[in-house]
């Protein structure tokens, strides 16, 4: 009796708990001078973290050199910076640039979201909590899941 009730209670513990932990999707995009990786990370069915890596190559831009590229994209990526649940980053190289921004869905506000809007690929369906429909939106748009 007493051995058939733990192993009930262990079953439910291992249910709960399962349940409980935090999940990943990888997603990717290639196209003629971009590149965009995307992870999703989500529990229960609604997104908590996500992670945008966007390389960009300068031809695409139609800019020559590091710094017109720099002075095409830098300002208008300034607003980015130091936004409580998104951290940026922008790094310029010889050939691209690549954009970080990773965004933690429990500290941002729907108005820092907005901001990303015209930068990552959801657009104006940043705010999509619910992990398949962000999903859906990604794999709309030529995303496909990386194993």
């Amino acid at each position: 009796m007493k051995k058939s009730i733990l192993i009930l209670i262990l079953i439910s513990l291992l249910l709960t708990s399962s349940c409980s932990f935090v999940k990943k999707q990888s997603l990717v995009l290639e196209e003629p001078g971009v590149f965009i990786d995307v992870v999703i990370q989500y529990k229960g069915g609604q997104k908590v973290n996500e992670l945008f890596q966007k390389v960009t190559w300068y031809d695409i831009l139609e800019v020559d050199t590091l710094e017109e590229a720099e002075l095409d994209i830098a300002p208008s990526r300034e607003a980015l910076k130091g936004l409580d649940g998104i951290e940026y980053s922008l790094v310029f190289e010889d050939r691209s640039y690549t954009e970080k921004i990773a965004i933690s869905y429990e500290w941002v506000s729907k108005e820092d979201l907005m901001l990303l809007s015209s930068i990552v690929p959801y657009g104006q369906d940043l705010e999509i909590s619910d992990y398949k429909k962000a999903l859906e939106v990604l794999e709309s748009q030529g995303f496909t899941k990386r194993a």
